[in-house]
């Protein structure tokens, strides 16, 4: 068997792990403070509303290093401190700028430990950083979990593909098509895993033969002797 065949399940793993969708609202505590010197309140509020306006604006146009910049602008404002907040891991998601995703979605689980939607994106970033285990933590938690769905499990089943875990990606596999028996990937996800049963055997009669082969060598060394 071609190598490049051997490796065509990782490739599939890879392209079957969602990003899944973020959707966070927080609340705030409502407390004016004046954040520009000589400002009052309102018009320092009006200045921090229209930073966000035209980070929004350029997160739409995808501009994101600008919109960085007026969501950046607007976190000095603490009533709206975690709703900015978020808006610029988003924006450092849509730039795949992991490493500075990372920090923001940390804080903003350790803030809402329990908020699905967050967890799953962190669990995202993870994997785009090869965090595995630390996305299947958070996985397993989000499928245990009332919010499970199925692209958690896919995403589960993904990541041990792409750790060559043949048994338990096999046992998850058997899970999603009990639970989600209409996903539209399972046929994909069925390719995947035969793809790395042959691996898994190849590299398993490879080193048997190479076992065999030690053996006989330390056989015709002890007769010689």
């Amino acid at each position: 068997m071609k190598l490049k065949k051997l490796f065509s399940a990782k490739k599939i793993a890879e392209s079957l792990i969602i990003l899944s969708c973020i959707c966070v609202l927080f609340s705030c505590a409502s407390k004016s403070i004046s954040l520009i010197p000589g400002a009052s309140a309102a018009n320092a509020k009006g200045i921090i509303n229209e930073y966000i306006n035209i980070g929004d604006t350029y997160f739409s146009l995808q501009k994101y290093d600008k919109a960085a910049e007026y969501y950046k602008l607007a976190l000095s404002d603490k009533d709206n401190y975690w709703a900015v907040y978020y808006k610029l891991g988003k924006t450092y998601v849509a730039q795949s700028k992991w490493t500075e995703a990372l920090p923001v979605f940390e804080d903003l689980l350790e803030r809402d430990s329990q908020n699905a939607s967050i967890k799953a994106s962190l669990a995202y970033i993870d994997i785009k950083l090869g965090e595995y285990d630390k996305a299947l933590a958070l996985y397993e938690e989000l499928n245990a979990s009332d919010t499970a769905q199925s692209q958690y499990l896919q995403n589960t089943i993904s990541i041990l593909l792409i750790k060559e875990d043949f048994e338990e990606a096999s046992v998850k596999f058997e899970s999603l098509k009990e639970l989600y028996p209409d996903c539209e990937n399972i046929e994909k996800f069925e390719t995947a895993l035969q793809d790395l049963e042959k691996k898994v055997n190849q590299a398993n009669a490879e080193a048997s033969e190479t076992n065999n082969e030690a053996s006989e060598e330390n056989t015709e060394t002890s007769k010689e002797s």
